[in-house]
C-alpha cells in the first residue's frame, strides 16, 4: 500500500512505522481524519489523552457526571475529559498552583521531561503494584 496514514506524514519518514503503530493501537489520532500536523504542539491535554491510552487505562473514570478539581474543567476537550481525570488521579498529570490544568497549553520541554519521568515511574512501580492488588483482591 502506497497511500500514508496522513496526508501530512511521507512514508519515507524515520518513525512512520511508529506513528501507524500508535495510531492502530488507538493510541494516538490525527488532528484531523487525513492530517497528523507532525510539527504542531502538544497540548497537555492531548498528552494525558496519549499518555492514559498507552497504559489502557481510558475507560478508568467514573460514569459521566464527575468533574475535575480544576477551576477550568469546562475548557478540557470532551475527547480527553476521562484522560485528564485518570491521569491526575494516578498522579500522571496534575494542575498548574492557580488550580488550573491549562487544557490547551502547549507542553514545555521540561513539563514533557517531567510527564515522561512520571509515566516510566508509574510503569515500574505503581502499575506493577495495581497488577498485584487486582490479583489479591481475584483471589480472596
Amino acid at each position: 500500500n502506497t497511500e500514508t496514514l496522513f496526508k501530512d506524514v511521507s512514508r519515507s519518514k524515520t518513525d512512520y512505522e511508529y506513528l501507524v503503530a500508535a495510531f492502530e493501537r488507538g493510541v494516538i489520532n490525527g488532528t484531523s481524519s487525513t492530517h497528523f500536523t507532525p510539527d504542531g504542539t502538544l497540548t497537555r491535554e492531548q498528552a494525558a489523552t496519549m499518555l492514559i491510552r498507552a497504559l489502557g487505562l481510558e475507560h478508568r473514570a467514573p460514569d459521566p457526571g464527575y468533574a475535575t478539581n480544576y477551576t477550568d474543567n469546562a475548557s478540557i476537550s470532551n475527547y480527553a475529559r476521562d484522560a485528564v481525570y485518570v491521569a491526575n488521579e494516578i498522579g500522571l498529570m496534575i494542575g498548574l498552583g492557580d488550580g488550573t490544568f491549562q487544557p490547551q497549553k502547549p507542553l514545555t520541554r521540561a513539563e514533557s521531561s517531567v510527564l515522561l519521568v512520571r509515566f516510566l515511574n508509574y510503569l515500574e512501580i505503581d502499575l506493577k503494584q495495581n497488577y498485584r492488588d487486582d490479583i489479591w483482591f481475584m483471589y480472596s
